[in-house]
Order: C-alpha cells, then structure tokens, then sequence
C-alpha cells in the first residue's frame, strides 16, 4: 500500500515541527490542571469492597489432564462460561463432546513449544500481583458505571493466538501474550518491535481492561467514518484514563515516551494534516482504517509518529469537551453517538 511520508529536520517547513519551550510549559501546566480531575472518584474507590474473581485457567486445565480427561463433564459444570469458548474459539479444537477432543487437547498441553510456554508463565505469574492494578481498575469502572457488569476473570495459555477474549460475563487474559523478556518466543514469531513492546507483564492490566471498556461501548457511531472511529477511540482512552489517576500515559496510548512527546509537540499538525487531507469524512473502511489500527508509525505522517495518533487526537477532543461540560457524568457522555456533536462542542483547540 502507497503512502505518502513527510520527512522532518530542522529547515523542513512541513507543520510537523519541533515547538518551543512556552508548549512544553503550556503542556506541563494543563497536565497539572488534569490531576484534580480524579479526586471525584478516588474515595469511593478507596471504600470500595469489590473484588474480581479469578480463575487461573491455565493450571486448572493441566490438573483436569492429571486426574482424568474423562471428568470433562464436571469440569464443563464449574466452568461453563469460559470452557467452551476456550475450546473452540481460542484453540480451535472443537467441543470437549466431539470425537478426538480429549486426544486434541492433550497434544496440545503436552506439546514441548506450550509446555515451555507454560513453564514461563509460572514464572513470571507466579504471584499474578497484576490482579490487584486490575481489581483497581475495575473499582472505579464500578463507581463510574455502576449499572455495568463486572465480568470473572479467566487466565489462559492460547499457544499465541489470542491476548484478551472478552465475553458478556468473562475476561480473559492469554498470558502467553504478557511475558516480556522471558518471551523469545515473540522473536521467534517473527512479531515486529511495535508489538513486542507492548506484550510485558505491565501492558496486562491496561490492555486487559481497555479490551472490556470497549467491548461494553460499541455503538451505532462505529464504522460511520474516520471522525466516529477516533472519538469512539477517544472516549475509550478517556474512560479508561479516569478509572486510574496513576497510569502511566505510555501504557494508555501504548507509545514510547519519545512517540508520546511527539504527538504533543505536533498536536496542531496532526490536526492541520487531517483538515488539509480531508480526513475526518472518510467513510471507506480499508481507507481510514489505517489510520486507526496499530503499527510503526501513522501513515503520512514522520517514521517518529506512533500509529494510532490520530486516535490520541480523537482522546484530547474528548478531554476538551468533558472540560466545557463539567456537569456531564462519564456515563453520559459515553451514551452520546453522535461523533460530530461531541467535536463542535469540545471548544477544541489544538496546542501550536
């Protein structure tokens, strides 16, 4: 696919420049203004007494192997909601009732490549302290969506096809897709950096979550055009950002450091870009897509930017229009569908 790409130094007179000292100030100003934004929630989360259930998954179904395939009933009975989607949607194996399953099942997890696997998950999750930032997470999802289910967490080894596999009741996490360093295996899949970077135990919890917020706010705006899909993307990242006061922006967006100061040294760039394009109202698919979906860099863009960042754009529409309506709940404004209301009323205005 050809893309044009705008190279970037010094004399480039391109809109994608490096600003002055006064928009570092501005931003670290307006970031310190942000903080108080939390103090809403954070001692209804710090009473609450919501706790996930979890079940590691991966070290029931190797004990199921040890004690007899043949108990597959009773094990199907204690596990209804996640077993059988884990059988044949995320292993592809079929049902546990089909011929040949209990052959399939145990070729699997006692294939040499998953045993390895599995012994690095013991490792690395040998205490799974990533449940309490999850559990977190959910608190104030709780307090600011109170009406919304809190789902049972399930850990999984997938054999590398599946990270997160939400349902209406289960979130499940392959923890295969989260071992950082102790993956060679992600070298050996021939994944590419941008992905590799993001599949460390401390990407689990956010992207875990991420996964589950957007899964309960699809809505009738998506696939509409280029607009919808980033202020869809936007209102993710701004709900899922109000749930923790702490996070770590990197994790959020999932950009490096370097890629994260970019986007806010080039916020008015990108804008101009995607007006001077005639972005915003695209309305084929495989079109704005590519603006949308993870990889090196966004196209048309410098090699610095990160994929994605017009969705980070999308992210700051978002916090400009909560900011104008400070009476509007997060719950609310998650209900509104229509991406081109939101944008006239953000009053946004990127920083130049």
């Amino acid at each position: 696919m050809s893309q044009t790409k705008i190279a970037i130094n010094r004399k480039d007179k391109s809109p994608f420049k490096v600003l002055s000292i006064l928009v570092l100030l501005s931003t670290l100003f307006n970031s310190c203004k942000q903080e108080t934004v939390h103090e809403k929630i954070v001692d209804s989360v710090e009473e609450s007494k919501l706790e996930l259930t979890y079940v590691r998954f991966e070290k029931e179904l190797y004990k199921v192997e040890h004690i007899g395939i043949s108990k597959l009933d009773s094990f199907n009975a204690i596990h209804s909601n996640f077993f059988e989607l884990y059988n044949n949607r995320i292993l592809g194996i079929g049902s546990y009732k089909s011929v040949g399953y209990t052959e399939r099942l145990s070729g699997f997890l006692n294939d040499k490549i998953i045993s390895s696997v599995a012994h690095s998950v013991d490792s690395v999750y040998s205490d799974f302290h990533q449940l309490k930032e999850l559990t977190q997470l959910f608190k104030a999802y709780h307090v600011l969506f109170p009406k919304k289910y809190i789902p049972k967490v399930y850990t999984f080894i997938s054999g590398f096809s599946y990270a997160i596999a939400p349902t209406d009741s289960v979130l499940g996490i392959g923890l295969d897709y989260f071992l950082g360093n102790a993956g060679s295996y992600y070298t050996l899949l021939q994944l590419p950096e941008y992905q590799k970077r993001k599949l460390f135990p401390e990407y689990l919890a956010i992207t875990a979550f991420e996964q589950w917020v957007r899964t309960e706010f699809e809505n009738d705006s998506l696939n509409k055009d280029l607009l919808s899909q980033m202020i869809a993307e936007g209102k993710m990242l701004y709900a899922v950002e109000q749930c923790n006061a702490e996070q770590n922006d990197t994790l959020l967006f999932g950009f490096t450091e370097k890629q994260l100061m970019w986007c806010k040294e080039s916020e008015a760039a990108i804008w101009s870009f995607m007006v001077d394009k005639k972005l915003l109202y695209l309305k084929n698919k495989t079109d704005y897509n590519r603006y949308i979906v993870d990889g090196p860099f966004t196209p048309g863009m410098p090699r610095e930017s990160p994929a994605r960042a017009i969705c980070w754009v999308g992210y700051q529409i978002v916090k400009s229009f909560m900011k104008y309506h400070p009476k509007m709940s997060i719950e609310k404004m998650m209900a509104i569908n229509n991406a081109q209301y939101i944008l006239n009323n953000s009053k946004y205005k990127p920083n130049k």
